[in-house]
């Protein structure tokens, strides 16, 4: 058994690092073909195609890997989606904000299986949890 020196250390904080990144670039891969799949297939059925990302947090992923990651997830979706013909769009779906005008939401009922969100400035309620993205599209769709 070899003794740990702070070459070899070096050496298996590399390879460490060498196969996080084809982890990584594997996982972008088959995230863009996947995405690319729905988007030719909804095409092909004569359906509009709308890819919603959420924005990434600078102040939560600054500087890590995994912003490098979704950054460049993001980047490649984003020139895909355009390249087949369909939407992008970043939407922001922090369940505390209200879909339709904004603001911030003020919990009004809190059980195991959900919570429930109430905007102060125009009444709408949500599931914080569930119905983001239903309730955004609902509201969007009606103006």
């Amino acid at each position: 058994m070899k003794t740990l020196t702070v070459e070899r250390a070096r050496e298996f904080a590399e390879a460490a690092n060498r196969k996080e990144r084809r982890l990584n670039d594997d996982f972008i891969r088959k995230l863009v073909a996947k995405v690319r799949a729905l988007v030719r297939d909804a095409l092909k059925k004569g359906m509009a195609a709308l890819i919603l990302v959420d924005p990434l947090s600078a102040n939560t992923l600054r500087g890590t890997r995994l912003q490098g990651t979704l950054l460049r997830a993001k980047k490649l979706l984003k020139n895909m989606v355009v390249y087949e013909g369909a939407a992008f769009e970043t939407v922001k779906a922090s369940g505390k904000v209200c879909p339709r005008c904004h603001a911030m939401g003020v919990e009004v009922m809190h059980t195991k299986r959900s919570r429930i969100y109430e905007c102060p400035r125009c009444g709408l309620r949500w599931d914080r949890d569930k119905g983001y993205i239903t309730t955004w599209f609902t509201v969007t769709s009606r103006g």
